[in-house]
């Protein structure tokens, strides 16, 4: 996994803005933490196609980051590679998308709503990932349903205290 970490790295720097991932060694490290795994898809020459990155919680799944090689998006890859996490997943699937600004933003939020997920319109930010970062405004999305207002909270203080490590 290592050695498919570098490649994931790349294509974490090349699809986030630099607020939105840890530095290479705290991303690195990430593998040790038993609830932190990797899915990541490669084609016959061992080029990195995509990855998802996924802590999971005894009560849900985390999606921390995923993305497809930006040769080949709009290709359905990341509807194959989603669906097929969704297929295998026993547990609702939680992720946070950006606030849809921009195009961009927009079409992804779309994208997950093609694929099952329900927009969860209460207030959350992302943590900082970085030294001196201030929290970023994001949106959470969930799946196979929306989250009430209760649910919405508690999964936030697990993903708080798992993902961000912040004491509550």
């Amino acid at each position: 996994m290592y050695k498919t970490f570098d490649k994931v790295f790349q294509l974490i720097k090349e699809s986030f803005p630099e607020n939105e991932y840890r530095c290479y060694e705290k991303q690195k490290n990430l593998i040790k933490n038993p609830l932190y795994k990797l899915i990541t898809q490669m084609d016959s020459q061992d080029n990195l196609i995509g990855f998802i990155a996924t802590w999971n919680t005894k009560d849900f799944s985390f999606i921390e980051h995923f993305a497809v090689s930006s040769k080949l998006r709009g290709q359905g890859i990341g509807s194959k590679m989603l669906q097929n996490f969704i297929k295998y997943s026993l547990k609702p699937i939680i992720l946070e998308v950006e606030e849809p600004k921009n195009e961009i933003s927009k079409k992804r939020i779309l994208f997950y709503e093609k694929n099952g997920f329900f927009m969860n319109n209460f207030p959350y930010f992302q943590m900082p990932l970085r030294e001196n970062a201030s929290p970023v405004p994001m949106n959470i999305m969930s799946y196979p349903e929306k989250l009430n207002k209760e649910n919405f909270e508690n999964i936030i203080s697990k993903i708080l205290k798992i993902v961000y490590c912040v004491k509550t």
